[in-house]
């Protein structure tokens, strides 16, 4: 007698996803993930970036009466920045036996924000110009890391279980 069994668990599974998001300027991001399965082991992983892009107006006006003397501060920032993301999860299990399965994975981050902004501000006292300030700002902020995981699970014959995790993480 010839018996054949179908693991419906092995093979290869996965997706993708794409956004579009548009406001006053523009807002993509996208993503796939895999899961492969054959016989003991399992292969794993997704990655997803992200990109917006800002723009943020402020205004600010205040005027102080004081007896006969008006004073107006007249303030802004105009604030055009650019964030981009990456995200990466890379991972494997192999079972050793029915009861023990190792795993390792590796995680990655990379964010890098920009932006400059043009601010200023004017000040008058009863109409007649009195400072006025210009600056313009230049803003990185680069964010990353990177962290590697080892892994033991272990279930024994009266039910409990065991884990074991061991992390490095460098950012």
């Amino acid at each position: 007698n010839i018996l054949l069994i179908n693991n419906p668990y092995s093979g290869f599974t996965g997706s993708y996803h794409f956004t579009a998001g548009y406001g006053k300027r523009e807002q993509p991001q996208a993503g796939a993930n895999f899961n492969y399965r054959n016989g003991k082991l399992n292969i794993y992983g997704n990655y997803s970036f992200t990109w917006i892009h800002y723009l943020q107006e402020i205004d600010n006006v205040r005027q102080i009466n004081k007896s006969a003397d008006t004073t107006i501060s007249n303030s802004f920032s105009d604030r055009d920045g650019l964030m981009k993301t990456h995200n990466l999860l890379l991972g494997a299990d192999y079972q050793l036996d029915t009861s023990t399965i190792i795993g390792a994975v590796i995680n990655g981050f990379n964010s890098h924000w920009g932006m400059t902004a043009l601010n200023g501000a004017n000040i008058s006292s009863n109409n007649i110009t009195d400072t006025t300030i210009n600056v313009v700002d230049k803003e990185i902020n680069h964010w990353q890391n990177i962290m590697v995981n080892a892994n033991v699970h272990h279930k024994f014959k009266n039910k409990g279980a065991l884990d074991v995790d061991a992390n490095y993480i460098y950012y």
